[in-house]
């Protein structure tokens, strides 16, 4: 199958802007940071999930056009990154305390998991170490979709390209749009699946053809949210080569 000339060319004008973002981050990394790595220290924290974000990035970029599908399994998790770092950037002193606290909660049930399996897991004192962090902090996890209309709300007084492209609105098109083929779910499998040479039979491995507005197009636009929010809270890249990636 054939991919349409227009959405060819829309994965292009994608890749060219995507490749341009990745330039205005490519002199920002590696970067050493005031810290001593801990994940309750913004200093190391913030810029870490940048670093993430870039090459989740620069990995979608390097998928053929034809690999849409799995550019969007990849862009599911670029987005829930850029929201992730979004809302904590908000108020990094409130929130990442909330961030720890879920990670330890699902180390634990990691951790319960190995244990009834009969493996070894956590030593007793990092166990103990680690249900510490988790109590003192008090449960307020209410998830991505909620995390994303906070940042809105907050950045979108402060940059307007947050009025024009909210992540709100991009949740239905990013992350429920490809969770299916994250979670192996039919629609993943009709993905891969065409019509045979014959009647009554199907092609397995058939490339599927995106819309015009897909997994390539959509990345630089998320990837761009994540380093404006970056620019302006932690100083790097410039705010201004961002904006530039998109012009002719």
């Amino acid at each position: 199958m054939t991919m349409p000339p227009n959405v060819r060319d829309a994965i292009a004008r994608g890749r060219l802007h995507a490749t341009r973002l990745l330039a205005a981050t490519s002199p920002c990394f590696p970067r050493d940071v005031d810290s001593d790595g801990k994940h309750y220290d913004w200093n190391v924290t913030g810029p870490a999930f940048v670093a993430r974000m870039v090459r989740l990035s620069a990995a979608i970029n390097w998928l053929p056009d034809e690999h849409e599908a799995e550019a969007g399994m990849l862009l599911r998790v670029l987005y829930e990154h850029v929201v992730l770092f979004a809302w904590l950037a908000t108020d990094p002193a409130t929130h990442l305390p909330q961030w720890v606290r879920y990670d330890r909660e699902y180390r634990i049930k990691a951790d319960n998991n190995l244990r009834d399996i009969g493996r070894s897991g956590l030593g007793a004192e990092v166990r103990t170490m680690i249900e510490a962090e988790r109590d003192s902090v008090e449960k307020r996890w209410p998830g991505i979709e909620s995390f994303a209309g906070h940042a809105d709300r907050f950045w979108a007084q402060r940059m307007k390209e947050f009025e024009r492209c909210a992540l709100r609105d991009m949740y239905v098109g990013i992350y429920r749009q490809y969770s299916p083929l994250v979670h192996g779910m039919p629609e993943s499998l009709q993905r891969i699946v065409g019509p045979g040479a014959q009647l009554n039979a199907s092609r397995v491995g058939e490339i599927s053809l995106p819309a015009q507005t897909n997994a390539f197009t959509l990345m630089p636009i998320t990837l761009a949210l994540g380093l404006l929010v970056s620019a302006h809270t932690l100083g790097f890249p410039e705010r201004a080569k961002v904006v530039q990636a998109f012009e002719s």
